[in-house]
């Protein structure tokens, strides 16, 4: 009786423990041992999806990272493969004194010194992806640099589950944003993010975040999941393993040039001629607008500074488009698809919309997105702009006035 006693305990027991785990006490515990980690060999799996896109990316990486404090860039040395589809388009190796690209198509490797190139360097950061939970200085994205949580944020314990056959908490970390944005075009309306944190170590081993962001009348998605698959932590790494001479020798070593940025088309010059196809299926040349002032966006899909001008640049045509005035946009990264139609559509974009080679955006000195001309009756330039700017429109609105005295 008093066995049978015991195993009723253990069985009506065991839901509780299990599902009123204190998620915040189980965070706090993964942060601790995160801190812990000062090197390591991981292979990890990644899939993201950015915003305006429907194709989800993959990619497998192998990475040697090792932390270094007195590093101001990345904080660590590293040397890292990143695989598409099974093949290796390159390495990159990172210490204290220089970046390493490596490009196996024609066996060269570009090596930046950060002596010279320390702010080339630094604005590249964000191009490298790492499992940072472990790599980085604060346990980014689970925590804050002393490991204290949001109190905005709702943290919920969903369970334990086998995530890379390790038993793991499952934590769920949701947030609701009622603050309306509008100066970008853009409101993130709410982030869910996932955590497998494995019970023996209070590692995470697999992470996912979406965030849900409104754009005009327009709610996408964009999300990034990433999980480790083999792993050791605070072993034995040389340093000689983050220098150049690791890699193979039949790499070649060119000199880094930057890219220089081009100044636009100056006012007073005469807008090159195109004749592009549209998404309606039309050819549109710049030398039949003689007569009309043109507006040209130079814009991509992805791009979200661009898709914050749309609406801006939808106003201004509806504004002067019976004043001999028109709005071109000029797309030199997308093709024509039903997903990039459907875009526009849902953009509720109604002026014409080409399509273009780099070829024009070289003509133009296009050098990042959105880049704007605003061209005269005659065809000659009287203003440029790059990027966007929530006062955008009452700018480029005074200009088109000015255009057409």
């Amino acid at each position: 009786m008093t066995f049978l006693r015991y195993i009723l305990f253990v069985i009506l027991s065991w839901p509780v423990y299990t599902y009123c785990q204190d998620p915040y006490a189980i965070i706090k515990s993964s942060f601790d041992s995160c801190q812990t980690v000062s090197n390591g060999y991981y292979e990890m799996k990644t899939k993201m999806k950015f915003m305006t896109e429907i194709d989800t990316l993959r990619y497998y990486y192998k990475c040697y990272f090792k932390k270094d404090s007195a590093d101001t860039i990345f904080g660590m040395c590293f040397h890292y493969k990143k695989y598409i589809n099974n093949n290796l388009p390159g390495e990159v190796i990172y210490s204290r004194d220089a970046l390493v690209n490596t490009f196996p198509n024609d066996s060269s490797a570009i090596v930046r010194s950060t002596s010279m190139w320390a702010n080339d360097i630094r604005m590249t950061k964000y191009n490298h992806i790492f499992y940072e939970p472990l790599t980085s200085k604060t346990s980014y994205p689970f925590f804050s640099e002393s490991g204290k949580i949001d109190t905005a944020i709702q943290i919920q314990f969903i369970g334990e589950e086998n995530a890379n056959s390790v038993l793991c908490y499952h934590i769920s970390v949701k947030t609701n944003y009622n603050i309306n944005n509008s100066n970008n075009g853009f409101q993130v309306l709410r982030t869910k993010s996932d955590y497998w944190i494995g019970k023996k170590d209070m590692r995470p081993v697999h992470y996912s975040m979406q965030s849900d962001i409104k754009t005009d009348a327009d709610t996408l998605i964009q999300y990034f999941d990433c999980q480790i698959l083999k792993y050791q932590f605070n072993i034995q790494i040389s340093d000689s393993i983050f220098q150049f001479n690791s890699l193979p020798s039949f790499y070649k070593v060119k000199t880094y040039e930057p890219v220089e940025v081009q100044p636009l088309l100056t006012n007073g010059t005469v807008a090159p001629n195109w004749r592009l196809p549209s998404s309606t299926g039309d050819t549109l040349a710049l030398e039949n607008l003689h007569g009309k002032i043109v507006l040209i966006d130079f814009f991509y899909k992805s791009c979200q500074p661009c898709i914050s001008l749309m609406p801006h640049l939808v106003s201004l045509f509806n504004k002067y488009r019976s004043k001999d005035f028109i709005v071109v946009g000029i797309d030199p990264i997308d093709k024509d698809t039903k997903v990039f139609r459907e875009f526009i559509k849902r953009k509720d974009v109604n002026y014409p919309i080409l399509f273009a080679t780099n070829d024009i955006a070289r003509l133009y000195k296009v050098s990042s997105y959105p880049t704007t001309y605003l061209l005269n009756k005659e065809g000659i330039i009287v203003f440029s702009i790059t990027g966007y700017h929530y006062s955008i429109e009452s700018i480029i609105d005074e200009m088109i006035l000015k255009a057409d005295n």
